[in-house]
């Protein structure tokens, strides 16, 4: 078990070396080159609006919309890592022209974000660490800004023709598997000597309360350990993220480490250290190979050791 988790720093930045690779060499991976760009573009005009020309389309990462509360911000430190080295070598406009940030258009136009909040994140903090203030003052950036493409889901009307945002629009994004109402509380209680310390704990908060929490852009997310801590786990090979078998009718999961997240809270509760600390590792990685994990999305048990290196 301590094998695994020295090993799993190397392990992941050798992964991502290759990930930077491949953005460089292949800015288009993932697209058809014999079918064009017109059929993305008609998506990506009925979707995000976009003016174009059919071309993929890059926006302000600050003019996005969130649909999740929390990130892992020990995760999002590391992808700012690992984005600062793609900046210094060139490829990273590539990289994300290979990740686009899939979105749905709602009320008043807005662009709402499906996945890749930590990536956003992660842009958002490199820019404050290598713009300048005049650089900030005139609105420029050195960092690219995100590139965008229409998610792969539908909610149940078009929401775009609405003026404002309203509990039913968060209704369908949750009923849809589009926004996660997780919400991890911070209660202040007195422990050991009548020292203060923090208690937490998960609640699903309703569309009413969701939209009156959620933030507008990404640097208003707050941060959730339990959620870096379940991507570590992922990474150790504790679990891996669960994909459908090509031409089964098998729905994919969504939010699937938020739900380990939200495992390895009831399990161990307050954390004595920081996600990425030996010892909190070594104890998560214990919970996630137990039975009593065996109902979570990705499970894989005490017995198999392959580690999951794929995309956050």
């Amino acid at each position: 078990m301590a094998d695994t988790v020295v090993a799993l720093g190397a392990k992941r930045e050798r992964v991502e070396d290759e990930v930077t690779k491949h953005a460089a060499k292949h800015p288009k991976h993932g697209q058809d080159e014999d079918q064009g760009e017109e059929g993305s573009d008609t998506e990506l005009d009925a979707c995000c609006g976009s003016k174009h020309g059919g071309k993929a389309r890059q926006v302000p990462v600050l003019s996005l919309h969130p649909t999740q509360l929390a990130v892992g911000m020990y995760q999002v430190s590391f992808k700012v890592g690992r984005l600062k080295q793609m900046l210094k070598n060139g490829s990273l406009e590539g990289y994300l022209k290979s990740h686009p940030v899939p979105v749905i258009k709602g009320p008043g136009g807005g662009l709402y974000m499906t996945d890749h909040h930590h990536l956003a994140s992660a842009l958002v903090k490199l820019a404050l660490q290598v713009d300048s203030p005049k650089d900030r003052a005139r609105g420029r950036s050195r960092v690219p800004q995100p590139y965008i493409e229409p998610a792969d889901k539908a909610l149940s009307r078009d929401w775009s023709v609405e003026k404002e945002e309203s509990p039913g629009f968060w209704a369908d994004l949750a009923d849809h598997q589009c926004a996660w109402a997780g919400h991890l509380k911070r209660m202040l209680c007195v422990g050991e000597g009548g020292q203060p310390r923090v208690q937490y704990a998960y609640e699903m908060l309703s569309p009413a309360d969701l939209m009156t929490h959620m933030p507008k852009a990404v640097t208003g997310l707050q941060d959730d350990p339990y959620r870096s801590l379940a991507a570590y786990v992922r990474y150790a090979g504790g679990y891996r993220k669960p994909k459908p078998s090509a031409g089964s009718n098998q729905q994919p999961e969504f939010f699937v480490e938020f739900k380990w997240a939200q495992y390895l809270l009831g399990k161990m509760g307050e954390l004595e250290g920081e996600p990425d600390n030996l010892r909190v590792l070594e104890a998560a990685l214990d919970h996630a190979k137990s039975p009593d994990a065996a109902d979570l999305p990705g499970y894989i048990g005490p017995k198999e050791k392959k580690k999951d290196d794929s995309e956050d």
